[in-house]
């Protein structure tokens, strides 16, 4: 068997069998027989509509040949069905008569036309194999589901993600598109067992911004659930201005600076939840934009469980919040997660001058935190991140900050608490330490809080005073141990 995919497109139905394709309405359509003979010179000649790069989801299987693998990027495309968004299509990959599913949104149709992707539902499924391939982009209601042993990797070619408008360390700049793409959709999901790999080839900060493994701008509806992802350098998964986004069970691994896990930039109502993730940079990151343009767009990260996940990060903190908070962070809720190791620090709570907004209601409890040289806990609201170029002026652009509770937390640890970078204009208010037992190399440093409440503090380990504390206020302060 040819083995092509079955989906249920939403606008041109196809019945598929193993040696024919038929629309629901055969008159309409003519039969398409998979075992038709396909000549190198037919598939050179006479496909002058090609779909090119940048086609919206893309789904191979042919065994004939003796390969399990395929090469999407340079392989010409004939339209069965021209007239659809969705058809059969014919291709070569390896030199070998090849069948795709793909679904791409002709351009040149009309709104009305194009608003039947919000109509239907698909799933386009990936089988055993590896799969090299450029951007795809997903339309909505979509379902892209990878098998067992399922690998898509990326293509080390550049010219194979087209450049958009991206969010980057919180500005809209020019970056090429993620691996697996979406934008202004709604009800798509990706989900496993197999696995996403960013190519390596394409790693690093160079500008216009590599891609990232997957990156849905605007949508809602968001489900990740059940694949792995590996890359180096550069973000895996990038939700921005996005809501109702649910990450589950997936294995992330990342290596080296700037290999973030999960970045949720300016998205509301987010869950993550059950994740193994073991990254080179930021294991988690919280972010809402950056100076002047962050700040006047406004658009909060807000409602957020991190949930049931375990946490290794080599270079810098397993859960960020900031420092990119010119929009506003607030409703993060941190709860039974495993810190494995923490090169920095388990949670890191970060800001600048400048950033202005708010970061106010985030709550840690049932955490274990161990192997963190650097520390459980670091705040600091002035001095953290990039400085912006335009920067949000005077008073205004000190950032507020409210409501920081951290409870049943056991440490083997660096510093247990470092929370002295905070403006004394602009002090925390509401900060809270309790039921916190183990062991650290150092205890207690805060500064600038008021409504401090420390309770039920075991630590042992550490050297120097338990508590140092300037210009706090609240209760437990003197006897905390």
């Amino acid at each position: 068997t040819p083995g092509v995919i079955v989906t249920k497109p939403p606008a041109a139905p196809f019945a598929m069998t193993a040696t024919n394709a038929t629309t629901t309405n055969s008159a309409a359509r003519p039969r398409f027989n998979f075992n038709a003979p396909v000549t190198p010179e037919r598939a050179a000649a006479g496909f002058s509509n090609q779909l090119g790069r940048g086609y919206a989801i893309v789904t191979y299987r042919y065994t004939q040949c003796g390969a399990d693998n395929a090469d999407f990027r340079n392989s010409s495309f004939y339209p069965a069905y021209p007239d659809y968004d969705w058809g059969v299509l014919l291709g070569w990959a390896w030199g070998c008569p090849a069948w795709w599913i793909i679904s791409k949104r002709n351009r040149s149709r009309t709104r009305t036309s194009s608003s039947r992707w919000a109509s239907g539902g698909s799933v386009v499924v990936v089988p055993a194999g590896n799969y090299l391939i450029g951007s795809i982009e997903l339309k909505s209601h979509t379902t892209l589901r990878l098998e067992k042993d399922a690998r898509l990797l990326g293509s080390p070619d550049l010219d194979d993600y087209p450049v958009i408008k991206v969010r980057w360390e919180g500005k809209w700049i020019d970056g090429h598109r993620a691996l697996i793409s979406a934008h202004d959709a709604e009800g798509i999901a990706v989900v496993g067992p197999g696995k996403i790999s960013g190519n390596p080839a394409l790693s690093g900060r160079q500008m216009p911004r590599r891609p990232v493994i997957i990156e849905p701008i605007k949508c809602t509806n968001v489900q990740f659930e059940g694949f792995a992802t590996e890359h180096r350098s550069i973000w895996s998964i990038h939700p921005t201005y996005c809501e109702n986004v649910v990450a589950k069970n997936l294995t992330i691994r990342s290596t080296s600076g700037n290999g973030d896990g999960i970045d949720v930039d300016s998205c509301q109502h987010v869950r993550i939840e059950g994740c193994d993730i073991a990254t080179g940079d930021d294991c988690i990151a919280i972010k809402s934009g950056r100076g002047v343009e962050g700040y006047r767009i406004a658009k909060p990260t807000e409602d957020v469980l991190i949930s049931g996940c375990t946490l290794a990060d080599s270079i810098f903190a397993d859960i960020g919040i900031g420092s990119e908070t010119s929009g506003g962070i607030r409703d993060v809720r941190i709860e039974h997660c495993n810190f494995v190791q923490a090169r920095s620090c388990a949670i890191y709570i970060k800001s600048n001058t400048g950033r202005g907004a708010f970061i106010e209601d985030i709550s840690a409890r049932d955490l274990e935190v161990s192997t963190a040289p650097g520390g459980f806990l670091r705040v600091n609201l002035i001095s953290s991140g990039i400085r912006d170029p335009e920067p949000v002026l005077g008073i205004e652009g000190i950032p507020s900050a409210k409501n920081f509770s951290f409870s049943n937390v056991k440490v083997d640890c660096g510093t247990l608490v470092d929370a002295a970078a905070i403006s004394p204009v602009k002090p925390i208010n509401g900060f809270s330490l309790a039921d916190i037992s183990g062991t650290c190399k150092k205890a207690i440093t805060l500064a600038n809080l008021t409504n401090a409440i420390l309770r039920d503090i075991r630590v042992t380990g550490y050297t120097g005073p338990f508590l140092t504390q300037t210009n706090v206020q609240g209760t437990g302060l003197e006897a905390s141990k």
